[in-house]
């Protein structure tokens, strides 16, 4: 896609994230950066540094998307004990911090 055609689709998914998985595609592009290529392709400094007074409908759908995890907490009796199954730390505990970050940096207007 070209600089346009990316800005046109987070505008899209921004305007109706419950569209064509936009949620899931503006929750992508947020935590996007360019890698390699052309810099003017890293759209979310201009599609999402107004995400909370131009689309708080989209905002607050990332917000409950972050909180729709589980924070998985084990007992001192379930590691005593070995009970409770294994742990997983990136899902069970990284995760919904960073998608609450994300949410917090979105709220504050910061997009890089």
């Amino acid at each position: 896609r070209s600089q346009s055609d990316w800005r046109d689709a987070a505008r899209g998914w921004l305007d109706d994230p419950l569209r064509d998985r936009g949620l899931i595609f503006s929750s992508l592009l947020i935590d996007a950066r360019v890698v390699w290529g052309d810099p003017g392709l890293h759209t979310v400094p201009t599609a999402y540094q107004r995400m909370r007074d131009e689309h708080p409908n989209a905002l607050r759908l990332q917000l409950l998307d972050a909180l729709s995890g589980k924070v998985r907490t084990r007992s001192l009796r379930d590691v005593v004990s070995r009970r409770g199954g294994t742990f997983d730390l990136k899902n069970h505990a990284v995760t919904p911090i960073v998608n609450l970050a994300r949410w917090g940096g979105l709220t504050a207007g910061v997009a890089s």
